[in-house]
């Protein structure tokens, strides 16, 4: 099975730019592929890549998500992904629990309301 992917969608004006001194600021929503796709390990590849950013890199220097049906989204700067975790697990006791390796994805992953706030090095 191929692997689900995380495609961003930049908030329309006046809510999705917005530029200070020294950074410009996005925010959207994620949206993630259904089943059959699956999750990778270290996360799904995440782009911020839009005409809109003028920006030294698109590497981000600050991202946040926030969903509501109960994941905990993560952005990992070494990889460029959204990691994927669940919450607290009563049976092991683990309070966080990354998804597995090629888990087909939950739909209560693909169908959540993901938002983003993203921060990048401006441009001169």
């Amino acid at each position: 099975m191929a692997a689900s992917t995380a495609t961003t969608t930049i908030n329309a004006y006046p809510l999705g730019v917005d530029n200070t001194q020294r950074r410009q600021i996005i925010d959207g929503t994620v949206a993630i592929s259904p089943s059959p796709g699956t999750y990778v390990t270290n996360g799904l590849p995440i782009s911020f890549t839009n005409e809109q950013l003028k920006v030294v890199s698109t590497k981000p220097a600050a991202v946040s998500f926030s969903g509501l049906a109960g994941y905990v989204y993560v952005y990992d700067y070494t990889h460029a992904t959204i990691r994927i975790f669940e919450t607290g697990n009563a049976t092991t006791g683990v309070p966080l629990q990354e998804l597995a390796n090629a888990l087909a994805m939950p739909a209560g992953v693909s169908g959540d309301t993901i938002t983003f706030h993203a921060e990048f090095p401006r441009a001169l």
